[in-house]
């Protein structure tokens, strides 16, 4: 009890009184976070639990309206008379936002600029997805450290992408090694299709057509009356009957 009392002299000390908001609201939250209340700042109470709930539920509510009403004591009693006036009817979260919104220019427009970067922060193309996520996990926590409430869709995303961040670092990985192993296939296809243009025949070499067979011997690369077997027939066969065609005249003399 003596230590809250002594943090709490730095609230006496220096009273809100509208311009030091910033140094007053950061020793604020010292103080309740020392006496382990600075949760009711950002928290919400929870509803008026049932007769019949659990008598958990019930000592949670009941302490999270205690912790509240006496961090709301502590902020009123840290004021000027002239703000007491204009809250001492609101509770702790609504003390805070309406205190925010009427002396925290500087956190506003500082949640502003981040909200403006939160909302196009866009990946580069090509670029590791780990860095990307933690960039806006790490706006969106200063955001929360500004005590600017972010709206159900803002919040979804970002409990998507904390469940989601190692599988998105997964799937980078595997795309990383996908890439690699097509990088591998096409310069494998490169080297076969080289090999292939080495063994085919270079020079102006004449091809073989199917009509290029010797029809007498069968071989290939040319025609029956171009082949030196068949004319050497003809030849023979030509002697032959002139041999003959000689031999009938001398009988006929």
């Amino acid at each position: 009890m003596a230590n809250n009392l002594s943090l709490r002299s730095i609230l006496d000390a220096n009273k809100l009184t509208g311009r030091n908001f910033p140094d007053w609201f950061r020793n604020l939250k010292i103080v309740l976070k020392q006496e382990k209340k600075s949760y009711v700042l950002d928290t919400p109470i929870p509803p008026v639990p049932a007769t019949d709930a659990s008598a958990e539920d019930k000592e949670a509510y009941q302490r999270h309206k205690d912790d509240g009403d006496q961090a709301a004591c502590v902020m009123l009693a840290s004021m000027t008379p002239e703000l007491q006036k204009q809250h001492e009817h609101m509770n702790v979260q609504s003390m805070s936002l309406h205190l925010r919104e009427l002396f925290d220019k500087e956190g506003r427009t500082e949640g502003y600029e981040i909200s403006k970067e939160l909302f196009r922060c866009k990946m580069a193309e090509g670029s590791s997805i780990r860095p990307h996520v933690l960039k806006m996990i790490g706006l969106i926590e200063r955001l929360g450290q500004l005590g600017l409430a972010m709206d159900h869709e803002l919040n979804t995303t970002e409990r998507s992408i904390r469940k989601d961040k190692e599988s998105l670092l997964l799937v980078s990985s595997s795309k990383a090694y996908t890439k690699q192993q097509k990088k591998k296939a096409q310069k494998g296809k490169k080297v076969k299709s080289q090999n292939e243009e080495a063994l085919k025949p270079k020079g102006n070499v004449k091809k073989v057509k199917e009509k290029d067979i010797c029809h007498h011997c069968g071989k290939l690369g040319h025609w029956r009356r171009n082949c030196k077997e068949y004319l050497a027939t003809v030849s023979k066969k030509k002697k032959l009957i002139e041999v003959s065609d000689s031999g009938t005249k001398d009988k006929d003399k």
